[in-house]
């Protein structure tokens, strides 16, 4: 009876995780204030601090993404991670084979290395994962997120979109508070994508005026973005320091 129970939360955790990550479509339109109060919120209900929650979104649509690289491009600092489905025990206890204490052992150690990685390319700590994942999702399901995912393909501009943003809060640190990543979102209106995904450049000024740094950003046709990496750098993973 132990071993059916636990098989019992086993499936309905990965379907529920599955129906999660490919869900992208928003039910309506939110304001901006309420972007922002949904961030901050939910930052709380994780018990991340603001800027670290902001920067696991970000991240965590790109881990979205790399559910389909033929679309979006490969992301290398995801070798390795897959959904939680296609863990290589989950898909043995998919096809039907008995449901052993060992083959659990083996589906719980997949799913823990699995969740440390995820966790690490997130760059928040992993007793957070579990929590983030469920407040975020449910957040992407009833349309409190930046972004609506529509279908209208094409190909994009090869013309170089730059994008002068002024920081309503600090951010000459780590990250974005919620209110700037609302913010440049509504100031990223003017990228269109007419493909999948587009890159632009967001050159980033303080309250006073003062030029801080520029960074490739990404958007999607859905109207997420996120951002790449340093201009001056390849990777996240090149630069000496967080860009």
């Amino acid at each position: 009876m132990k071993i059916l129970v636990t098989a019992a939360c086993i499936i309905s955790t990965m379907v529920c995780a599955d129906s999660f990550a490919q869900t992208h479509s928003n039910s309506y339109e939110t304001s901006t204030l309420e972007l922002i109060n949904q961030y901050q919120s939910d930052a709380q209900r994780v018990g991340l601090d603001e800027y670290s929650y902001i920067n696991a979104v970000q991240r965590y649509t790109q881990y979205i993404h790399s559910f389909s690289p033929e679309i979006y491009g490969e992301i290398i600092e995801l070798e390795g991670v897959m959904p939680a489905n296609e863990l290589p025990a989950f898909i043995r206890i998919l096809q039907g084979e008995e449901l052993t204490p060992d083959l659990i052992t083996e589906w719980v150690k997949q799913k823990n290395l699995n969740d440390a990685k995820l966790a690490n390319f997130l760059q928040i700590d992993v007793k957070y994962l579990e929590r983030f994942e469920k407040v975020y999702t449910q957040a992407m399901v009833s349309g409190k997120t930046i972004g609506n995912y529509g279908s209208h393909m094409g190909v994009n501009s090869t013309e170089r979109i730059i994008v002068e943003y002024s920081c309503k809060d600090v951010c000459t640190g780590f990250g974005l508070s919620p209110r700037d990543y609302v913010e440049l979102a509504r100031e990223a209106d003017k990228v269109r994508v007419y493909g999948y995904v587009r890159d632009f450049l967001v050159k980033f000024y303080s309250r006073d005026g003062q030029y801080l740094k520029t960074e490739v950003w990404r958007k999607n046709r859905g109207g997420t973005i996120w951002k790449e990496r340093a201009s001056d750098c390849d990777s996240d993973i090149a630069c000496p320091v967080e860009p």
